[in-house]
């Protein structure tokens, strides 16, 4: 028997459907809905009679630990009351296949994330070593509505990287089709710390059909070290940059925002479309946007993309720009741009 209009449907026993709610913003699901709020959140009492006590936590990777391989289970990370970060002190593990882990509340627009994820500062006891998120399993994941904001220094307890071993989100090796959209990348204070992280995202060795779009990665204004905003990966294929913004502060001319790692495949390395490419050092600029060694027998793709204060957008001849014009000695990348000219990029 249902309840009448007239009766109080929570006070009796009643729940929302999670299940309904997500349909209700076009999402659907075979899986179940984990819901991660935090305690000191004024409403968290009326939101878990809502919800249901069983499918409330109270991190992010309870969680994930919650959720089953390949069942298109949610994790809906509720922003807190006051628009406080969550602070990690461990790496949030995805190692779970074909989940969705979403901040609830993220706009469709560029920067639209919802919820920070935040690292313990530079003085921290001891570093993180693959950043905040570290994709270890999560084939077929998708992850929305973030922003990943990474400490930086010159002690060991920064949250990027650690011994070069990870950046601020680090994909796992043959990792495949992650989908990553309306999320952004920070850092703050002046340079990584001393364990020189690959990069702020760091896509896995024999990674493949990783998908990154609408995103912000920014490196901030760094004074030293030479590595790039984006690590792709050794073996990598079918990686793919769409709508975004990769910025970074050149300290010298051999830096890129996206290095290639090499290897061996046959087919598209990497593909950039729509996105910008930033220096914010005038002085010094970046030889190639896109730089490294492509794996032997690939090609990639760099498609409508913008750049600021950077000589070429890709040097390497596996490397293919559009559109472009001119002869077979002097091409004109119209999309290149220092200060108010366009450059000639031969």
């Amino acid at each position: 028997m249902g309840f009448r209009d007239n009766e109080p449907f929570l006070q009796f026993g009643g729940k929302i459907d999670p299940l309904s709610e997500i349909r209700n913003a076009g999402i659907v699901t075979n899986g179940s809905v984990f819901w991660v709020k935090i305690k000191a959140d004024t409403d968290y009492t009326t939101f878990k009679d809502q919800v249901g006590a069983d499918v409330i936590v109270n991190t992010i990777q309870d969680g994930i630990n919650k959720t089953r391989n390949d069942k298109n289970d949610f994790v809906m990370v509720v922003p807190q009351n006051s628009g406080s970060v969550f602070s990690q002190t461990t790496t949030v593990n995805m190692n779970k296949d074909r989940v969705h882990l979403i901040g609830v509340g993220y706009t469709q627009s560029q920067r639209g994330y919802a919820v920070t994820l935040e690292g313990f500062g530079t003085a921290g006891t001891a570093s993180i070593s693959n950043g905040l998120l570290n994709m270890t399993g999560g084939d077929g994941c998708e992850v929305a509505g973030f922003r990943f904001l990474g400490t930086a220094g010159t002690s060991t307890g920064g949250t990027v990287g650690n011994g070069g071993t990870g950046g601020l989100i680090t994909c796992g090796t043959g990792l495949k089709d992650l989908h990553m959209h309306h999320f952004r990348l920070d850092i703050t204070g002046a340079q990584f710390d001393s364990g020189t992280p690959t990069g702020l995202l760091d896509c896995g060795s024999a990674s493949t059909g990783l998908f990154f779009t609408d995103f912000v990665i920014s490196e901030g204004t760094r004074t030293a070290l030479v590595n790039s905003p984006i690590a792709l990966g050794f073996n990598g294929q079918d990686v793919v940059f769409k709508d975004g913004q990769i910025i970074m502060h050149a300290i010298v001319t051999g830096n890129t925002h996206a290095a290639a790692k090499g290897g061996t495949i046959t087919g598209v390395y990497v593909t950039f479309d729509n996105v910008d490419f930033i220096n914010t050092n005038s002085g010094t600029l970046n030889a190639s946007a896109v730089g490294g060694t492509l794996p032997s027998g690939a090609v990639g793709l760099i498609k409508s993309c913008p750049a600021i204060y950077v000589t070429q957008t890709g040097t390497s001849t596996q490397l293919f720009v559009a559109p472009t014009s001119g002869t077979a000695t002097v091409v004109k990348n119209s999309f290149i741009g220092i200060g108010t000219a366009a450059l000639i990029n031969a």
